[in-house]
């Protein structure tokens, strides 16, 4: 459910990242996320309380450029195999108008440790080396997301945002552009044959 409080705030829940093979073609990489890594309880509890960010920064957020690159905080996180779920919280005017302009995407930014190690998961995924250790440092809005459009936010009518129509069935009705948004997201995603990356900072 999508909550809005009355100073503005809205809180979402969304898909921040997932397991599996992420290209990184910039690298010529591609690179896979075991489950026990993605799903180390250490891992997935650094994601509580991290700063949402537009787009990603230029390296880390640290106590030097918190206040200025901070729009939102996650609030809770919840694993849901191959995906993990977040509860965002939208706190700035900035970040409220990416979103309702159609930005709503997410991009974790993280370390983590990359062993050249070749193989094939058991859904027969090639890859090229393998992500350990992974330890998150914020999670970005951004416009295209490597994990690919399941990894964003979803929206319900409580939201913020225009109205735009849709014809099911012969009958046509006003919803929210969050929700138009993820309905044709997630129609996408169903028939992808391709998924990107998260953004790792090292």
């Amino acid at each position: 459910t999508t909550v809005r409080h009355p100073n503005g705030w809205v809180d979402a829940w969304g898909v921040a990242t997932r397991s599996g093979v992420l290209p990184y073609p910039e690298h010529g990489t591609e690179e896979y996320r075991p489950p026990e890594e993605v799903f180390d309880p250490v891992s997935l509890s650094g994601l509580l309380g991290l700063p949402l960010t537009i787009e990603h920064p230029q390296g880390m957020v640290d106590s030097s450029n918190v206040r200025e690159l901070t729009h939102g905080w996650i609030l809770r996180y919840t694993p849901a195999r191959p995906l993990v779920r977040v509860q965002v919280r939208l706190a700035s005017d900035e970040v409220l108008a990416q979103a309702e302009d159609g930005v709503v995407q997410l991009s974790c930014g993280y370390l983590a440790q990359y062993h050249e190690e070749p193989g094939i998961t058991p859904d027969g995924e090639r890859y090229t080396g393998v992500q350990r250790g992974i330890r998150y440092n914020h999670l970005a809005l951004v416009r295209q997301a490597r994990a690919g459009d399941v990894a964003r936010l979803t929206f319900d009518h409580r939201a913020r945002g225009t109205m735009h129509t849709i014809t099911l069935r012969n009958h046509t009705r006003a919803i929210p552009r969050y929700l138009a948004d993820a309905i044709g997201a997630e129609a996408a995603a169903s028939s992808a044959t391709r998924n990107d990356a998260d953004e790792p900072i090292a």
